[in-house]
């Protein structure tokens, strides 16, 4: 049985957030060898300066994320990529559930964000109102979920071929 399956691959762009942190990692690996390098005990800290240096590496690499949007007929899951080797799923929906679905610019989508249990933001640019939102009952119990995300052309088409009618929000304010 073919079963119709749509994924799409994006990038997480750098935030002014991320750049700080950045920043401050490298500012932070500086100065300590600098304060390494200028006490005499730098043979006794060695391993106190390794272990920071690979701490430091390690949160330096974990900033570059991706998210993974797979759709199989109904089910639509987001997982979360850091550095393209560990994935960690981030929210599973059954599309069939939506509360609503629309863009994220309609003015709903301030209303439901302030009524949901769990935002989940993957998208690839947080900085922008690019995008759609999706509300949803949560799998684990009460309450909502609210995932904002971009789906690509062919996503949306599939998405929209699964969510009911009724729950599409247009541009213009009004459903669909």
């Amino acid at each position: 049985m073919d079963r119709a399956m749509i994924e799409q691959l994006i990038k997480k762009k750098m935030t002014k957030r991320d750049v700080f942190i950045q920043s401050g990692i490298v500012f932070l690996t500086v100065l300590f060898v600098l304060i390494f390098c200028l006490s005499g005990l730098i043979l006794v800290m060695i391993p106190v300066f390794l272990g920071g240096l690979i701490a430091a590496g390690v949160l330096f690499v974990r900033m570059n994320v991706e998210y993974e949007y797979t759709l199989l007929e109904q089910d639509l899951t987001v997982d979360r990529i850091r550095n393209r080797s560990g994935r960690r799923l981030v929210v599973w929906a059954d599309v069939k559930t939506f509360d609503v679905f629309g863009p994220i610019s309609h003015p709903q989508m301030e209303e439901w964000k302030k009524r949901v249990q769990n935002v989940h933001d993957a998208r690839g640019d947080t900085e922008t109102n690019d995008g759609w939102f999706a509300v949803f009952p949560n799998q684990k119990g009460g309450g909502k979920n609210l995932l904002l995300f971009q789906p690509n052309e062919k996503m949306l088409q599939g998405l929209l071929k699964q969510v009911s009618k009724t729950v599409v929000l247009k541009e213009d304010g009004h459903n669909a």
